[in-house]
């Protein structure tokens, strides 16, 4: 059994309470299309509020189940996501979306089922004219949390971030990789 579906399996709460009452998502995120229970690895991104380039940018990968996570500064009257995003998102195997900020097209996107989380819905953009950049070594959502990589676990009324555990047989990072990271 994977790891996401242990994850189902369980209260949100009590995956909270175990991992000593950290990684708590902001009440304001809640399920609007889809599922209102998801749980895999999570990919995050971090972006100005009111621009999507980096979430372009990471349409452009490839992904195996994954939940897409992104930090959109809790802004809520300019859409980071729609419709045409999420057939994007489908076609390279994405999960699903967290988001913290809000989405649009939200009729055209429930019919293809895919799960988002958002702080609501809106329709106007703005042009982009602050670099964005996808997160590696943290997640911030609502919060700033641990590890990139991480598990995530949502269900209607809460959610919670399990952050990856490295094995001991892991080597860390050499200088160079992790000035190369920042």
């Amino acid at each position: 059994m994977s790891l996401a579906a242990r994850l189902s399996a369980l209260a949100t709460a009590s995956l909270f309470e175990a991992a000593g009452k950290r990684g708590a998502m902001d009440a304001g995120i809640k399920p609007l299309v889809g599922s209102e229970k998801i749980a895999g690895r999570a990919v995050t991104a971090e972006t100005p509020a009111g621009d999507n380039l980096v979430l372009h940018q990471i349409l452009a990968g490839t992904f195996s189940g994954e939940i897409l996570v992104v930090d959109g500064k809790s802004e809520c009257r300019i859409a980071l996501w729609g419709e045409v995003m999420t057939a994007a998102a489908q076609a390279v195997g994405l999960a699903a979306l967290v988001v913290d900020g809000v989405v649009r097209d939200a009729v055209a996107i429930s019919s293809t089922g895919f799960p988002i989380y958002a702080r609501g819905l809106a329709i106007p953009a703005l042009p982009r004219t602050v670099a964005a950049k996808l997160v590696s070594g943290s997640t911030a959502v609502a919060y700033r949390f641990r590890r990139a990589t991480g598990s995530l676990r949502m269900q209607t009324a809460s959610s919670f971030c399990l952050p990856n555990v490295q094995r001991a047989s892991q080597t860390k990072p050499s200088k160079e990789k992790r000035r190369n990271a920042r």
